[in-house]
């Protein structure tokens, strides 16, 4: 979703392209987070569920066992590579504590934490740890995060802010989003704009929630206004939603173009219905995209 400077050379190929009807490509919808400047394939699958992992550094397994042994319940931000603990983030519920003949066992006793519950210092936060094991020397072992709840909040409606863009043609945009929300299921449409309003689009998008991470991806560029050398990429990224402050946040990823970030804050409800059915326009369109189809 933001602009891609060509070369003349290149400019050739993709109008060539187009012509076969292979421009613009839809983006690939994420399926895991990232850090800017991190590599996804950096990442070891499973290493958030052992605190001597990688992902843990020191800091954030004392700071995990101390609220633990304080039966606090522990808020994470589980992005990417890393687990940071929140430790001004906090949780009215407390923690179960289980003695095993030396060995403790720390658990919710099933409760489920919502983003909504949070107070403090949480920014960022997109997990609670579930249940933890620490062993017999007192070592915080394996470990199991739980997502945050987004449950009694609704991401449908309109959203306003900016889209950032280090290296690009323009550095910052402004971005807003008018999306429907059907259980885990989000789709919508963006319109972007340079500050000088010279440049414009308007892309569809769909995306699905895990737990406050909303992961999203551009499917169709419906209209827009830009240079001949110049298009808009199609973006894939996250965004973790805060529904305390109504905004969320995240980078994204896009094929030959400088990655980037997006801030938006919820500023309406839900948007009226359509007038008619996406399925009514002819050649179809990605709002109208089978819902009952998995991710």
């Amino acid at each position: 979703m933001s602009l891609s400077s060509r070369l003349l050379s290149v400019s050739s190929l993709v109008l060539a392209a187009s012509l076969a009807g292979c421009i613009p490509v839809a983006a690939s919808m994420p399926t895991s987070t990232w850090r800017p400047g991190e590599e996804a394939a950096a990442c070891r699958p499973g290493a958030y569920d052992d605190a001597q992992g990688s992902a843990w550094s020191s800091s954030a397994r004392r700071a995990a066992h101390a609220k633990l042994q304080n039966g606090e319940i522990v808020v994470v931000s589980a992005l990417g590579c890393r687990v940071d603990v929140l430790q001004r983030c906090q949780v009215e519920d407390e923690v179960r504590r289980t003695d095993l003949g030396g060995a403790i066992a720390y658990d919710l006793a099933g409760a489920t934490v919502g983003a909504a519950d949070l107070e403090g210092a949480c920014e960022g936060a997109t997990h609670v740890v579930e249940s933890a094991s620490v062993d017999e020397r007192g070592r915080l072992g394996e470990v199991a995060l739980a997502p945050l709840s987004l449950d009694g909040f609704d991401l449908s409606g309109a959203w306003k802010g900016t889209m950032r863009q280090p290296g690009g043609p323009y550095e910052i945009y402004d971005l807003s989003f008018e999306l429907v929300q059907t259980g885990k299921r989000v789709r919508g449409m963006s319109e972007l704009s340079t500050a000088d309003g010279r440049q414009w689009g308007r892309i569809a998008f769909e995306g699905r929630l895990d737990g406050n991470t909303l992961y999203f991806a551009d499917t169709e560029i419906v209209a827009d206004d830009v240079g001949i050398f110049l298009e808009w990429c199609m973006k894939g990224g996250y965004a973790v939603v805060d529904p305390v402050a109504r905004s969320m946040h995240g980078p994204w990823r896009a094929f030959a173009c400088a990655p980037g970030t997006v801030e938006l804050e919820k500023s309406s409800p839900r948007p009226a219905a359509p007038a008619a059915p996406a399925a009514a326009v002819a050649g179809g369109s990605p709002m109208a995209a089978d819902l009952e189809q998995p991710w």
